[in-house]
């Protein structure tokens, strides 16, 4: 599954991303910045600053090799690690003391000079130059979400089924689309908890309640994030729990897969649709909700999540 990434164009447009980004940043969270020279690192990191509120000017401590700031109650730390050349230098910094400051949020250059010592709970940001644009990839990396290469090992689990492994590649194919064109408008979108999300969702399909008994398992492994995603894909959850739906991750995975049927993509209407066929196939108890409340709920959150879009519903 091709996970997308940002690109942006000019200094301007790197600035506003890192600015969007920080809106999202907990005390705690640590930026590792990973790229060549011109990659845009700094550029990026000053749109962390003032996002985060910082007035002052961010300028690169190459030499002093970190610099902090205060904001609110919080302490932000920029680092530049271009000269540091061993673990035991950087340990004389504090780099490693400093991270484990819950009241503080971290951004670090030239994160492969820590060799491999990150905190498990991290972002990972990786950014290229190239001659018309900088590719961005924001990588999320949390003990509490299942990571991609570990969806395969849900599906030997529960021999899931390859059509139902198809339909959950469609659904996630149809999230990365709208996620790729969210992040084209520089939105922040947890592309890789909503990809694993996707292709997990339905992988105990053929058991009762397939979306609470998949939330259950994610859970008892540890996943409780992934499991909040899967738990609200049923049907009528977003009618039954509309306050649950709280992040963009959310709406995109039960929105793209209102729009998979079996493994073909095909509109809201066709889907929902053919859902109400299967269910009366099998001879089970009349929805809480009528059909017409169903597709009310879906379409209003489709004409949400495509609003300022460059691509259109059928453009999936």
């Amino acid at each position: 599954m091709q996970i997308p990434f940002y690109k942006t164009r000019n200094v301007r447009e790197t600035i506003q991303l890192g600015s969007n980004l920080a809106k999202i940043l907990m005390p705690g969270d640590a930026l590792f910045f990973f790229g060549n020279l011109g990659a845009g690192k700094t550029h990026f990191i000053k749109g962390v600053a003032q996002g985060l509120g910082i007035k002052e000017i961010i300028k690169s401590p190459t030499y002093a090799f970190v610099k902090s700031y205060t904001f609110k109650k919080e302490i932000f730390y920029h680092y530049d690690l271009y000269r540091a050349h061993d673990t035991h230098g950087l340990e004389a910094l504090g780099i490693f003391e400093s991270l484990e400051n819950p009241r503080s949020i971290h951004a670090i250059e030239w994160s492969e000079h820590l060799n491999g010592k990150f905190p498990e709970r991290r972002l990972e940001i990786t950014m290229e130059a190239h001659d018309d644009c900088h590719t961005i990839r924001i990588h999320r990396v949390d003990p509490e979400a299942a990571s991609l290469s570990a969806v395969p090992s849900f599906y030997k689990r529960f021999d899931t089924h390859a059509v139902i492994q198809k339909h959950c590649a469609q659904v996630a194919r149809a999230a990365m689309a709208i996620a790729e064109a969210m992040m084209r408008l520089f939105k922040i979108v947890d592309v890789d908890l909503l990809c694993a999300a996707a292709l997990s969702h339905d992988v105990m399909k053929l058991q009762k309640k397939h979306a609470e008994a998949m939330a259950d398992f994610l859970v008892e492994q540890g996943y409780p994030k992934t499991a909040a995603l899967v738990r609200l894909h049923n049907v009528t959850a977003l009618l039954e729990r509309p306050k649950a739906f709280d992040t963009v991750e959310k709406k995109i995975l039960y929105y793209a897969d209102k729009r998979v049927a079996h493994d073909k993509i095909v509109s809201v209407q066709e889907r929902l649709e053919e859902g109400r066929k299967r269910w009366l196939k099998k001879g089970a108890p009349p929805l809480k909700y009528t059909s017409l409340e169903v597709d009310r709920a879906v379409l209003k959150l489709e004409r949400e999540l495509f609003k300022g879009l460059d691509i259109k519903p059928e453009d999936i």
